[in-house]
């Protein structure tokens, strides 16, 4: 048989409208939602403007392939303009091997935004192979991995020239610069940390850190 749910209307406050169509039949789940988000700043703090947004969902339910987008032609994030944003997510929800890829497009403050990782998952482990961030000369880049328990495994390198674009990205205004690393270990179920970063100086409202260095080796994370 055919279940249907036409003219689905979804609203919230004025922080998300929708509209979508969903279809069950013969064990195939599809469902397509389009609205809009009339203002960012309800779901991030010190942002302001609309986005729109388009999602299909389609498959088994057990496996099911989504296909999500959003979208700004102009918005502000933490006093610095936002424009033509384009974020894509596409990915199966599969129970036993979920994997998902993430793209991002724009430009920030008149810099260039781009936005690439991906998620696989299997055998109880779940990894980021690719994580890559950069606006402008800024970028944040690396691999991780997640055990069953969430414990995480990795690295992350980062160069920000500009610290006040990638806070901004945040809903947050510093300013400042910061380069390192930070690698992520567990051990015999011990989830263990070691972060070293130098920069020139880095501002945030009245705090004030001069030349910050950083080397810092965290044996357990939990404790």
């Amino acid at each position: 048989g055919k279940t249907e749910l036409a003219n689905l209307k979804i609203a919230s406050s004025g922080t998300v409208q929708a509209d979508g169509h969903v279809t069950f039949e013969n064990g195939l789940l599809a469902v397509d939602l389009k609205g809009a988000l009339p203002e960012i700043g309800k779901l991030l703090a010190d942002a302001r403007g609309a986005a729109q947004f388009r999602a299909t969902i389609q498959g088994e339910p057990s496996a099911l392939a989504i296909d999500a987008t959003v979208e700004t032609a102009k918005a502000e994030l933490a006093g610095r303009t936002l424009t033509d944003l384009s974020l894509n997510a596409k990915g199966v929800a599969d129970r036993s091997a979920p994997q998902a890829t993430l793209k991002a497009s724009g430009t920030l403050d008149k810099q260039k935004l781009a936005i690439d990782a991906d998620l696989i998952s299997e055998n109880g482990i779940t990894r980021l192979p690719k994580l890559l961030a950069t606006v402008g000369r800024n970028r944040l880049e690396g691999a991780l991995a997640f055990s069953p328990s969430f414990a995480p495994s990795g690295q992350l390198t980062f160069d920000i020239p500009d610290l006040s674009l990638f806070a901004a990205l945040a809903g947050q205004r510093a300013e400042g610069d910061l380069k390192g690393a930070i690698a992520l270990s567990t051990n015999a179920g011990i989830m263990q940390a070691k972060i070293s970063a130098t920069g020139s100086g880095i501002r945030r409202d009245d705090l004030s850190i001069v030349k910050p260095v950083v080397d810092l080796t965290v044996d357990d994370l939990a404790a």
